[in-house]
């Protein structure tokens, strides 16, 4: 993730923390980031989650049920 102006670093930590409290099944889990000041990028320990990837299974599947969603 890109470090853009200050006001969009700002925002972006805000929801960061938001995210970081944030515990539901359904959502992932963010455990820690933080800035890499050379690369100017900011760096996320996200929940590790079996199964691939997300984006080639909604290629493969095209369309959800709702149960399965």
């Amino acid at each position: 993730m890109n470090l853009g102006n200050a006001k969009d670093t700002e925002m972006t930590y805000k929801e960061l923390i938001a995210l970081k409290n944030l515990n539901h099944r359904c959502i992932l889990k963010v455990h820690n980031c933080f800035t890499l000041q050379k690369e100017m990028k900011i760096a996320l320990v996200l929940e590790y989650l079996e199964g691939g990837d997300l984006r080639e299974y909604m290629q493969t599947k095209k369309i959800l049920s709702e149960k399965e969603a």
